[in-house]
């Protein structure tokens, strides 16, 4: 079952901002609670008085590198103002794996030459950036709130991930999954028919 992360509500407060060409890259930064792979990116946005081509993506918090996008979609044009937005959730074309801690943005990336809005508010609570990019869906610059000074609002980015289950073994300083899981019994190892691991004081097979 995939996981939310981020807030998928319609965002609230009265800071909308609207971008024509200038910045038509925006998204939020988050954390991996765990590892998993995102398989959704999720935002609230609309053209201004007009559709657009639309990419939704995940950078890497680090680099800045674009590693994976949707399918294009077209995002329907609202009148430019406070709250004209709408959700919009994507499946990403190629689910992307991250580890627990790792930082990466998710949001949208959108035709040049076209225009786009977002709205929201809960100042300090998180932090996005509004980056151009002429050939999209393209890398970003990290921490880069395009010159608005808004840069710690949330405006409604969220992604969906699948946590993956298992078990994890340290192999030349990355950790990798263990396909096959064996204990000592008798002087020889045998492989182990379940694992199961102690949630909340009681033993439970291991998704």
């Amino acid at each position: 079952m995939a996981v939310l992360i981020g807030n998928d509500n319609k965002p609230n407060g009265s800071f909308y901002e609207g971008w024509s060409d200038t910045y038509n890259q925006s998204a939020e930064l988050f954390t991996m609670p765990d590892r998993g792979r995102i398989v959704q990116v999720g935002f609230w946005a609309a053209g201004i008085n007009q559709t657009t081509t639309t990419y939704g993506c995940v950078w890497l918090g680090s680099t800045g590198a674009l590693v994976a996008q949707s399918a294009s979609i077209t995002i329907a044009g609202r009148s430019f103002g406070a709250g004209n937005v709408d959700k919009y959730v994507v499946d990403l074309v190629t689910p992307y794996e991250l580890d627990a801690g790792v930082t990466f943005y998710a949001g949208l990336s959108r035709a040049p030459g076209r225009s786009h809005q977002l709205s929201g508010g809960d100042i300090g609570s998180g932090q996005h950036w509004d980056n151009r990019k002429s050939t999209w869906p393209n890398a970003i610059v990290p921490n880069d709130t395009g010159g608005h000074g808004h840069g710690n609002y949330r405006v409604g980015c969220h992604v969906f991930y699948e946590p993956i289950a298992g078990a994890w073994i340290r192999r030349s300083g990355a950790w990798v999954r263990a396909t096959d899981t064996q204990v000592r019994r008798a002087g020889a190892w045998v492989d182990v028919d379940d694992v199961q691991v102690r949630r909340s004081g009681v033993w439970n097979d291991a998704d």
